[in-house]
């Protein structure tokens, strides 16, 4: 469980995040995109394999979330501007 804040700038900057998860269970994780436009966010889960993309939108206010079952071991999470327009302040929560 945690949060953390980012900020995407230049246009073609990526942040990285490493979540460790201790035990197999249901998590969200959900993105408040504050001043960034849009954003593409990528889980990769142990083993480096791709889990699931969430692409979220800052539009009508939809703070988009991803919720699963996650097992236990440590995620990489990738954090990058979803179009060319798009820099600001973002942040993440695991919970």
């Amino acid at each position: 469980n945690g949060s953390v804040e980012g900020i995407i700038d230049p246009k073609t900057d990526k942040d990285w995040y490493i979540c460790q998860i201790n035990e197999s269970g249901s998590r969200t994780l959900s993105v408040t995109l504050d001043e960034l436009g849009s954003a593409s966010i990528w889980i990769y889960g142990p083993g480096d394999r791709s889990r699931e993309r969430l692409t979220a939108l800052n539009g009508g206010g939809e703070n988009p979330e991803i919720i699963d079952s996650f097992p236990a071991g440590s995620y990489f999470i990738k954090v990058g501007p979803r179009d060319e327009d798009s820099i600001g302040s973002y942040s993440i929560e695991v919970k």
